[in-house]
């Protein structure tokens, strides 16, 4: 029985893997890291069929933070992956209990936020990614089976952000009031995340400037203020401007072909080549504003009547997001609570500038497999290279766009 409280969104229950059907199989191109308890079984006489095998294909300890792990072949795939796609070790007939805990678990990722656990799964996984994005009712949780993997992926440390004593209630006072403004259907995607922009960057001058005590209030009030239409009328104040957006998206489509974690025939490369063509931006070259017309154009044509009434998606995306990453704090880095929300909002960005140009580029034909490819390319980008989100956040900075009320103009669609 789990020791501590426990909960998991609701789509979680009913992931399948789509094992030899699945186009990008994550026995590809990853690191298969193992553990002592891994070792130990394929070091065993049990799985003397596989000895020769697993020993000469495991690297020792590298230095660290490097585990041992499976060698990859030539063509980045697992050794073990056969050519139907399948695990030979787990086809060996022992099934899912003998291969490597980071190959059981995934795509699911286990937290442990200020004391309790929290399960996800990574949209890496076109599988889990589909489970996730197209689900039109809000994202809840729900608790965890009474038996569940208790091996912990991340720990929240509220502390290394706000260096308080009540650092866990000052996280969970944001945390409600952040998925309250992502999931609240009041208003469009794009405007609940330049409210929510409004929110961080009072929050974060509040710890700056030493008033936590004060964060429960601030975030009563953002929802109080979004319950009683506040920001009604708001975004009548804020034009729509292609050219800038033209401009911008040429700029994300550059910084992801700056990215090394995928190859230019890789999911992501193809995607940003088809996004390009579909919005007529060549590499290298800033769009003039017949370019930026034409953009506008077909994303209005293509682009907008599909995502018409299915903005669940984007808010499924960021509620996964938040909910995985520890937002508006993060596991992984430190920094400002500001700069983690223009981190998510340049996620953000990039991935409706890469569905808007995949739409135009794939016209009526555009969909929900479109979708799945690029938000599963993009996560994986995302995972294995977190300076990527970096690069492109820091790059909204250089073209002078973090200011919110620069940034609202960005986000307007």
């Amino acid at each position: 029985m789990p020791q501590i409280p426990a909960y998991q969104p609701e789509y979680y229950k009913d992931f399948i893997c789509a094992g030899g059907e699945c186009r990008y199989t994550c026995c590809r191109g990853r690191d298969i890291t193992l553990d002592n308890e891994d070792r130990d079984r394929y070091a065993s006489a049990e799985y003397e069929p596989l000895r020769q095998k697993l020993s000469g294909n495991i690297l020792a300890d590298g230095p660290a933070p490097l585990k041992p792990r499976f060698k990859l072949d030539e063509n980045g795939n697992c050794p073990f992956l056969d050519g139907g796609g399948l695990c030979e070790i787990q086809k060996d007939g022992r099934g899912r209990s003998v291969i490597p805990r980071v190959c059981r678990s995934y795509p699911g990722i286990i937290n442990n936020v200020c004391g309790e656990i929290e399960a996800f799964l990574s949209m890496t996984c076109e599988a889990a990614a589909k489970l996730a994005l197209f689900n039109a009712d809000i994202m809840k949780f729900v608790e965890m089976p009474a038996e569940y993997d208790n091996h912990v992926d991340y720990v929240l440390e509220p502390e290394s952000y706000v260096p308080c004593e009540n650092g866990a209630e000052i996280f969970w006072n944001l945390r409600i009031a952040v998925i309250f403004a992502l999931q609240n259907r009041k208003y469009p995607v794009w405007l609940r995340i330049a409210i929510l922009g409004i929110f961080i960057k009072q929050a974060d001058e509040f710890i700056n400037g030493g008033r936590e005590n004060e964060l429960a209030a601030l975030g009563e009030e953002l929802m109080s203020n979004i319950e009683n239409g506040a920001f009604d009328g708001y975004a009548d104040q804020i034009p729509l401007m292609p050219e800038l957006e033209a401009h911008i998206a040429f700029h994300i489509l550059e910084e992801l072909d700056k990215d090394g974690t995928r190859g230019l025939n890789g999911p992501l490369g193809v995607c940003v080549s088809q996004a390009r063509e579909g919005f007529g931006i060549a590499k290298g070259v800033k769009p003039e504003k017949e370019t930026a017309d034409a953009f506008a154009d077909n994303r209005r044509r293509f682009y907008g009547p599909f995502f018409a009434g299915r903005g669940y998606i984007y808010e499924n995306y960021l509620a996964n997001t938040v909910f995985m990453t520890g937002f508006p704090f993060t596991y992984e880095r430190e920094g400002s609570v500001y700069a983690n929300y223009i981190r998510l909002a340049s996620a953000y960005l990039t991935l409706r500038t890469m569905l808007a140009g995949m739409a135009c580029y794939y016209k009526r034909g555009f969909g929900q497999d479109e979708i799945i490819r690029v938000v599963s390319s993009l996560s994986r980008a995302f995972e294995e290279n977190p300076a990527l989100t970096d690069s492109l956040a820091n790059k909204l900075e250089a073209l002078g766009m973090t200011e919110m009320g620069r940034l609202c103009l960005l986000l307007k669609e």
